[in-house]
């Protein structure tokens, strides 16, 4: 089977009638060799673009930039040039430009449309390597995926099956061009440590071995796919339900399984929720919390979301600001308004009072008057009885209309003067949607 052909039956799960299919070319070998075989064969069979991210970290880049237009014109493939400003962060400059790169491959990518990347046989041996180093789990050993969802599409890796010296053979017999980038060379990068150091040892004395590590990578993948399943339908079991903020699970059920099976729900849980995976050490720290069987204000934080326990259930949300709402926001009550937090609050049933509605939060010895109560009381002993999670307490907005509490956000209404004088029925007060976005 020729690369091109390969190429076709690698993509072809993935093609319809609507679907444009993308290069993500970088002007290297990889890319050069799978856009001159797309070109040979898109014709009427699927659109065919491709676009190249100039980093600017290199003074070549605008040369890389024009090189990269020139092949495209002459394969008639229409490009997309996007130039990036690259800044290093904790995770070095090389994840800051992938980072800025995929942005850039997601702006592009339509619904039912694919993005190519050239990652071939020797890549995912590298990345295997480099993963095993570094410690990584079952799912980091599955190295790079074939297919991964994309913004609204789907990234594809039709070359992880063929090493590097097919493609620079397919290069010479075509006459191809390709642009080297310098850093390549530079050992002070761990990847090129491992591409020109140590992965020509262990070729030279096992030779194959970078395609058997690429079937080793996807052999791991379809372990993790397993896994997971049986994840999912663990955390199926767990009752998961949407929060005011993020989600909870049922405690009781999570911990009815064996350590190492919950850990596994939770990251199947964390994953489907958007977050990053934790490490050893989060999961161990939040063993304690699950087994310390009492509320607490402990938590758990890492990446973006952190972990809390309330009433026999685990909740995962988005972080917090630490900074707590405060002052007062004047408010007419006539569309919805976000809080300082993020939260937004909106009047669902009655009409606006008169003066307008005034927003606070909790300073602590407040009163009132549920609808439906006999009598007024604390909120800090309505909050206990409604069961508001502690940590969102100082977070609930305080309705105030005409100087009395009208509703402790969608918590509950209060029995207030100006409700009693307003269109609405006395007992009825009014309504209001506290919710954080998704």
């Amino acid at each position: 089977m020729t690369i091109t052909q390969h190429i076709l039956q690698e993509i072809g799960p993935y093609l319809t009638q609507q679907t444009t299919v993308w290069v993500g070319y970088s002007g290297g070998l990889d890319s050069t060799v799978l856009l001159h075989a797309l070109a040979s064969i898109s014709d009427t069979r699927f659109p065919l673009q491709a676009i190249h991210v100039n980093h600017q970290l290199s003074p070549a880049s605008n040369h890389w930039q024009a090189h990269c237009e020139q092949t495209a014109n002459a394969l008639g493939v229409e490009i997309v040039c996007r130039r990036v400003e690259v800044r290093a962060a904790g995770a070095g400059l090389e994840h800051a430009a992938r980072e800025a790169r995929y942005a850039e491959f997601e702006s592009v990518v339509k619904e039912q449309d694919i993005l190519l990347c050239g990652h071939h046989a020797d890549d995912q041996a590298e990345t295997l390597m480099f993963r095993l180093v570094r410690g990584a789990g079952l799912r980091g050993l599955t190295a790079m995926n074939r297919s991964r969802a994309l913004g609204r599409g789907a990234i594809v890796r039709p070359l992880l099956a063929i090493p590097r010296v097919q493609l620079e053979s397919y290069a010479q017999q075509n006459d191809l061009r390709w642009v080297e980038d310098e850093s390549n060379q530079n050992p002070q990068f761990d990847r090129n440590f491992l591409r020109h150091q140590v992965m020509p040892l262990i070729q030279s004395r096992w030779p194959g071995s970078n395609t058997r590590m690429q079937q080793t990578a996807q052999w791991l993948s379809e372990a993790d796919a397993l896994l997971a399943e049986y994840a999912r339908a663990d955390l199926d079991l767990c009752d998961v339900q949407s929060a005011r903020l993020g989600q909870s699970l049922a405690l009781e059920v999570l911990e009815g399984f064996r350590f190492e099976r919950r850990k596994h729900v939770v990251r199947q849980w964390v994953a489907q929720c958007g977050f990053s995976a934790p490490d050893n050490k989060h999961l161990d720290q939040l063993e304690r919390l699950i087994r310390s069987g009492v509320d607490s204000e402990a938590q758990l934080a890492w990446g973006q979301c952190e972990v809390r326990r309330f009433r026999q259930r685990l909740y995962l949300f988005s972080r917090l600001d630490p900074s707590l709402p405060a002052g007062e926001i004047r408010w007419k009550g006539d569309r919805p308004l976000k809080l300082p937090d993020g939260s937004v609050l909106s009047l669902e049933e009655g009409v606006p009072a008169a003066s307008g509605f005034t927003i606070m939060f909790r300073q602590g010895g407040e009163r009132c008057h549920p609808v439906g109560r006999k009598h007024s009381q604390t909120l800090k002993k309505l909050f206990q009885e409604f069961n508001v999670e502690p940590w969102l307490r100082d977070r609930v907005p305080l309705v105030y209309a005409d100087g009395q509490i009208a509703a402790v956000g969608d918590v509950f209404s209060c029995i207030n003067s100006a409700s009693q004088n307003s269109a609405q029925p006395s007992q009825a007060g009014w309504q209001f949607s506290w919710r954080y976005p998704d």
